[in-house]
């Protein structure tokens, strides 16, 4: 595998607008699965880490 990347690697501010950060951030907070195979224990790993993965998005680009 590659270096880990930082927070929002590859992704400018511009790219997001106000709408779609808000559906990013919806998805991230949301109940609704977003990994629909696997295990129960791998798909609620995958939405966990899907997630905090998506929270470091917005966050990225308000900095």
């Amino acid at each position: 595998m590659g270096q880990p990347r930082s927070p929002g690697h590859g992704v400018r501010p511009a790219a997001f607008t106000p709408a779609r950060r808000e559906r990013v951030r919806l998805v991230a907070d949301g109940e609704r699965r977003v990994i629909g195979s696997g295990s129960h224990t791998e798909i609620i790993r995958g939405d966990e880490e899907f997630r905090a993965a998506a929270r470091t998005v917005p966050a990225g680009l308000t900095r």
